[in-house]
């Protein structure tokens, strides 16, 4: 896979150099997991965050499809996954799916897929404007995260009345990854559900390493593999027992 996407990368204007320093950079699992012509856009992407710039950002919506895609390109850090589902919730988009990788430098590479929502909220281009610009003032530390989600639920025209169908469900998982802890979050899905559970997350020290997000109908589940601020698993029968009540208590 890597040969061909640097014969698909030789093709562009890139020196080899750039080429080599992007394909050593990515994690194996990128590879395995993103579409080729994917991989094209993001290596721009990452190209001009190299420029200079602390934060790029790039939309692009599939109508065919209903959705949309923001990807996001900036040094990692901590919250960055919780701040970025923020920024979208408070801007009123719902969060399909997202992925996210980190280089080996410690720059970060999100996407996210967001519903193209009721009259094509995902397609305004002044929204996506509004998100970035929130995203930027998040991450340079001049608003809180939480306070602008908080903002954005307090307006009665911010999202849509939620109606509980089916009880949430967290489990915590020290079997399925020598590595990580495995959390599955199964619950109704609803604005602002990913950035909950993120935000959790980041509040209670915990790093988030790879996501699975997945939403059926009104259903989401959601799956992470995280760590402590170690690196180690949450393996204390206290600290699971925490971790999933935090959970749940956010989630009701």
């Amino acid at each position: 896979v890597k040969n061909a996407v640097r014969e698909r990368l030789g093709r562009t204007n890139a020196e080899s150099e750039e080429i080599a320093r992007f394909i050593d950079l990515m994690p194996d699992r990128y590879f395995l997991t993103v579409p080729e012509n994917d991989i094209v856009t993001h290596f721009e992407i990452m190209r001009a965050l190299s420029e200079g710039r602390p934060l790029v950002c790039r939309h692009r919506a599939f109508p065919d499809l209903e959705f949309a895609e923001f990807i996001v390109a900036t040094p990692d850090q901590p919250g960055l996954f919780a701040k970025i589902a923020g920024a979208l919730t408070a801007n009123n988009l719902n969060i399909l799916s997202a992925r996210i990788t980190t280089r080996g430098d410690g720059v970060a590479l999100d996407v996210f897929r967001v519903s193209l929502g009721i009259g094509g909220l995902g397609l305004e281009a002044d929204r996506w404007l509004r998100v970035e610009q929130d995203l930027e003032r998040v991450l340079k530390g001049e608003q809180d995260i939480s306070e602008l989600v908080a903002t954005a639920v307090r307006n009665p025209l911010g999202g849509r009345k939620f109606v509980r169908k089916t009880p949430t469900e967290v489990t915590v998982d020290n079997r399925s990854s020598e590595q990580f802890t495995v959390v599955d979050v199964f619950s109704p899905d609803r604005v602002g559900l990913l950035f909950t559970i993120t935000q959790t997350f980041f509040e209670l020290g915990y790093i988030i390493h790879l996501a699975r997000i997945s939403t059926s109908a009104d259903q989401a589940l959601d799956v992470f593999y995280i760590s402590d601020a170690h690196g180690e698993k949450v393996v204390e029968p206290a600290a699971m027992r925490r971790l999933r009540a935090a959970l749940l208590e956010r989630l009701d």
